[in-house]
């Protein structure tokens, strides 16, 4: 296609010198193509009127009639009759001019040799002139000579009028013909000037139009071009944007409930642990029980084998110093020692035995509880990190932002991540930016960090930032500043709470506007650059948010600001002690049905037991969410996040999946590709399709591409699971990498299909590259690039434009089968009017596989690209 920059504007010259060699050759086909039956209706006419004259020769020659009629009907009439039979066949388009010149003349000659024969008493001796004057006037209008052979055939046919005048008419011979000879001159030269000048402006004219029309066609193949590349964009966009809705509801219920279900089957494993701490302390406060009981027996042992081995001792001691109890004390001797053992085991176990209980008993349960109780950290640490998922979530999509569990962001961070952020531009305007903590400590207020700094603060500081700058908009001002102030206070019931000011020194806040400031009022002004973005800002509308982000935090806020001094927003929010979560205490309950729960678990682990599985898919959270429904299956489970990581682990015999998982869109590659390749290698893999693209409801053409089955996302878990539970327990044998013929030598399986787009027009070269974006492309502009990427890049197929500017598309398949290289070729050109016609088999005969006219059908060019792929 000729680019629209290269066509000429129409000048003189190009009557004279023609378009340049490409465009010439284009003019003149259509040129031809507008003249054919209009010469053959010209020639039609010519010949009935030289027939018609005939009767005249009757009184206009007389006397050389038969000799006029010879001419006439034997040599002019035949000669017509035989080009307009010649306008039926194709040579007729080469020889067209030639052919126009040549009868020119030779009806040109005939009259000639009319005047030439006729004898000077008949009137055609004078005037047959005019028969040349109509030869002339035909070949400068009707038989659409161009100009410069218009203009040749006439002077030359003046020159011969000229020759027979004088010598076979001798026209100068007398004096009475001399002015005869000066008229007809005087006629048939002003007549052949009028004919030139009409033939050259026809000419001229006929350029210009082709020229128009041809602009015209080019700026509306442009728009179409460009609109199907705006409309394939547009499409790919929305299928994108449809496919991060789908990940983000994806995140919801498969990646969410993966997490939530890996925190619950955590918490139940503790909940066994918890159960053996349980049965321990149980045994070992029935062992502190028992040591309780034992201790009397012990001392009463203890004080037995004492008293027996110093009894003779104490004996001789009392009968020598108290005789009397001595008698006393052999009558009833053991009683006594049975006392003395009681009395000693009584006061130990008194003073000590209580002692002993307490402290190990409560070593023990303090020991336990704080175990317990880092656990439960744990756990709630978890349960506070999936309430923060679900708070982005509820951010996302608008709703209401419910606090759960320890949430808390520090005031301070807030302050320095904002300065760092716009330091350039307070730099920029002179705007100082301060935080004075008054309260003594670190300020953490109960709201998550994001909200905090996005929708409060950010907030509140872009209001104060942009009034300082449009209030003086040629930043003059040096006293500018925006400060947070931060305050403890105490309420008359003791409870506390942070009061934190945001404050300027702009121009305030008029006290009419205070209140509807924090509903939505907004006032538009002039654009405003911040952070590099210039955009027309709103008033206001910032506040309404904050305000509804402050309530949901159990907060109020509020504009104390003085009109004409500054403004001062005004947050009141409630402070929380820093330890919020109390320790619970434990008492330990627990349900067999939790222990049960684990261990069917580990039975199903054995379901797939050996069997592999490959999930293929860009999101990584999507993928990990499809692999959990797998995850206590006893199957493994690989990854790949692109097609050549696909291959790899595809074409590896080691770990050869069973299985595919795959999504159609992974990227900018599609997942069709992959499809091809496993059913062109033929490779045994079930192949699931899970997918968010719009092609996953074409479901015959995914099955016709090898796929087993096709599931849209939100994927079904059960259904997803009994699929593959029908596919990989079909057969009970060897796992299915171990029955994967090995990959046929000399394929690179490793590398994508390749195509080569071969157009001049960049638009067109994106709306293709598009299509086919899940293979390697490369593009050419001309013949030269073309060639060199034939030669490097080693194509698997090429589409393929006839008009590459200066070059022609046809010398690049006739260099193809000079050279050798049998590279399957899909034509798309503007120049195709369908499948049979004439440019469309020359190019089939030149070796192209495919036509496609221009502007092509995306489904059909696809199609029949990929089916070529399939067998190369």
């Amino acid at each position: 296609m000729q680019d629209l920059d290269h066509l000429p504007e129409i000048h003189f010259k190009h009557v004279f010198l023609q378009f340049d060699k490409e465009l010439e050759v284009e003019f003149y086909d259509d040129f031809f193509r507008n003249s054919l039956w209009y010469i053959r209706i010209a020639l039609f006419l010519c010949m009935i009127l030289i027939a018609a004259f005939g009767i005249l020769d009757i009184w206009i020659v007389p006397i050389s009639k038969n000799y006029t009629w010879l001419i006439r009907y034997a040599i002019l009439c035949p000669s017509i009759i035989l080009c307009i039979i010649f306008t039926f066949f194709r040579f007729f388009k080469y020889i067209m001019q030639v052919t126009m010149c040549f009868e020119c003349i030779l009806v040109g000659l005939g009259f000639l040799v009319m005047i030439a024969i006729a004898k000077e008493s008949e009137p055609g001796f004078k005037f047959y002139y005019v028969g040349l004057i109509q030869v002339i006037i035909a070949g400068h209008i009707l038989l659409r000579l161009r100009f410069i052979h218009a203009t040749i055939i006439s002077w030359i046919i003046i020159i011969m009028y000229e020759c027979v005048a004088i010598y076979f008419n001798g026209m100068l011979s007398t004096a009475d013909k001399i002015p005869i000879f000066i008229n007809n001159n005087f006629f048939f030269i002003s007549t052949n000037i009028m004919g030139m000048i009409a033939s050259f402006f026809i000419e001229y004219f006929i350029r210009n139009d082709f020229l128009l029309r041809k602009r015209i066609k080019f700026e509306e193949e442009q728009k179409v071009y460009k609109t199907r590349a705006e409309l394939l964009k547009t499409r790919l966009e929305r299928d994108y944007a449809q496919q991060v809705i789908n990940s983000i509801e994806q995140e919801t219920d498969a990646g969410f409930r993966n997490i939530a279900h890996s925190i619950k089957n955590k918490h139940m494993i503790q909940e066994v642990r918890n159960k053996t701490i349980r049965t321990k302390i149980k045994m070992l406060n029935s062992s502190i029980q028992q040591l309780s009981t034992n201790i009397p027996l012990v001392l009463d042992k203890a004080c037995s084998t004492v008293l027996n081995k110093h009894k003779e001792k104490i004996f001789g001691y009392i009968q020598t110093k108290y005789p009397k109890v001595f008698k006393e004390l052999e009558q009833n001797g053991n009683v006594y020692v049975s006392n003395l053992k009681t009395n000693i085991i009584d006061v130990f176990k008194n003073k000590n035995e209580q002692k002993i209980n307490n402290f190990l008993l409560t070593k023990v349960i303090q020991n336990t509880k704080e175990v317990c109780h880092t656990l439960d950290d744990s756990f709630n640490n978890m349960q506070d990190i999936l309430n923060y998922i679900y708070a982005i979530i509820a951010y996302q999509r608008g709703n209401a932002i419910r606090i759960i569990g320890n949430v808390f962001t520090e005031l301070g961070r807030v302050y320095w991540h904002l300065s760092q952020t716009y330091r350039k531009e307070l730099a920029r305007y002179n705007i100082s930016f301060k935080y004075d903590n008054y309260t003594g400590e670190d300020v953490h207020l109960r709201i998550y960090d994001f909200i905090l700094e996005e929708d409060i603060i950010r907030n509140l500081f872009i209001n104060s930032f942009r009034a300082l700058v449009e209030d003086d908009s040629e930043n003059k001002k040096t006293d500018k500043r925006i400060w947070i102030e931060v305050y403890l206070k105490t309420t008359d019931d003791k409870d506390q709470y942070y009061e934190v000011h945001l404050r300027d020194n702009g121009p305030g806040i008029e006290d009419v506007l205070k209140k509807e400031i924090f509903e939505g009022y907004s006032t538009k002004q002039p654009e405003f650059i911040v952070s590099g973005i210039r955009t027309e800002v709103e008033h206001g509308v910032g506040l309404a948010t904050v305000k509804k982000r402050i309530e949901e935090a159990g907060g109020t806020i509020h504009e104390e600001g003085v009109y004409g001094q500054g403004a001062d927003f005004v947050m009141k929010l409630k402070r929380y002690k820093d330890n919020l979560s109390e320790k619970t205490d434990y008492d330990f309950p627990i349900k067999e049905s939790d222990v049960a729960g684990i261990q069917d678990n580990q039975n199903k682990s054995s379901l797939f037991a050996g069997k592999k599985l490959l999930v293929v898919d860009d999101d990584k959270i999507i993928a990990g969410g499809i692999g959990s429904i797998f995850a206590d299956t006893g199957m493994q489970i690989m990854y790949a996040y692109t097609i050549d990581e696909a291959r790899d682990k595809i074409y590896d015999r080691y770990i050869t999946p069973d299985a595919i998982v795959l999504d159609l869109d992974l990227g900018k590659q599609r997942g069709e590709t992959l499809l091809f390749e496993l059913m062109g290698k033929d490779q045994n893999i079930p192949v699931v399709v899970v997918s968010g693209s719009d092609r996953v409801y074409d479901v015959p053409r995914l099955k016709n591409l090898s796929a087993h089955s096709v599931l849209p996302k939100p994927v079904d878990e059960e259904k997803l699971f009994l699929l593959m539970k029908e596919i990989l327990l079909k057969n009970n044998g060897p796992a299915q990498s171990q029955q994967i013929p090995a990959v046929k030598e000399g394929v690179d399986t490793h590398k994508a299909k390749k195509i080569l787009i071969i157009e001049d027009e960049k638009e067109t070269r994106e709306a293709i590259a598009y299509l086919f974006y899940g293979l390697r492309v490369e593009v050419a502009a001309n013949k030269a690039v073309a060639i060199d990427k034939i030669t490097t890049f080693y194509p698997d197929v090429i589409t393929l434009d006839l008009g590459l500017g200066h070059d022609d598309g046809r010398d690049i398949l006739k260099w193809m089968n000079n050279t050798g290289k049998k590279i399957p070729t899909v034509v798309v050109s503007g120049e195709i009017e369908n499948d049979g016609d004439e440019t469309a088999q020359e190019l089939i005969a030149l070796g192209a596989l495919k036509t496609h006219k221009k502007p092509f059908n995306e489904d059909k060019l696809y199609a029949d690209v990929m089916s070529i792929l399939t067998i190369v």
